[in-house]
């Protein structure tokens, strides 16, 4: 079976695997899109651009974004905000399955696991990210992968604190949120967050010079 670690944040997609000797293999995808009217584009060659087409409306996504957003001089959307799905984006979802696809592709055992990252639930906001959870869940369940979810800052804890029996804090600070979990012998304790990040300190800072 292909066991896949993904990453969801609101700037990045990142996906990681074990290939056949052992080692790490990461791949990564800027979390954003571009909504181009077809009529503009109908006589271009999408073979070789990252797209998605929805009724009459194609969306650039990822990298292919930024580089058609120069050229229609638009600026890029992002199908999530504030470290969730958008609410604002009513094609969010379909946008993220697609470059999900792109990143872990399709499993052909379904013994495959996909342990993907979530957010605590933030204490300045009242978002829940059950809804969040579930759509991702369906997603890669859709790939022919077992879903496993892990909250982001705990998955940091596991990830480097082996060596003092996975006990320790870990802090995720992302472009929409920030998470932070308080981890006992691998026994997530206390899990929250805060719905700032990136996003929020560049504007801030911008204002205050």
């Amino acid at each position: 079976p292909k066991n896949v670690g993904l990453d969801i944040g609101t700037m990045n997609l990142v996906a990681a695997s074990l290939d056949n000797e052992d080692s790490v293999e990461s791949r990564a995808l800027r979390n954003v899109f571009l909504e181009v009217d077809s009529f503009n584009i109908e006589s271009m060659d999408l073979n070789n651009i990252s797209h998605i087409k929805i009724d009459d409306i194609v969306y650039i996504l990822s990298q292919d974004a930024y580089n058609f957003a120069n050229i229609f001089n638009k600026e890029v959307s992002r199908p999530m905000t504030k470290g969730v799905i958008s609410a604002n984006e009513i094609d969010s979802i379909d946008i993220m399955a697609t470059m999900i696809s792109k990143l872990i592709g399709v499993s052909n055992n379904s013994n495959s696991i996909c342990c993907y990252s979530i957010p605590a639930n933030p204490l300045d906001s009242e978002t829940n990210v059950s809804y969040h959870k579930n759509v991702f869940e369906r997603i890669i369940t859709q790939l022919n992968y077992k879903p496993i979810s892990l909250n982001e800052a705990t998955a940091i804890v596991y990830s480097e604190c082996e060596d003092n029996d996975f006990t320790g804090i870990g802090i995720s600070f992302g472009a929409g949120m920030t998470n932070v979990a308080v981890v006992f012998k691998a026994v997530p304790v206390l899990t929250f967050s805060l719905s700032r990040g990136g996003d929020w300190i560049d504007p801030n800072a911008g204002n205050s010079i």
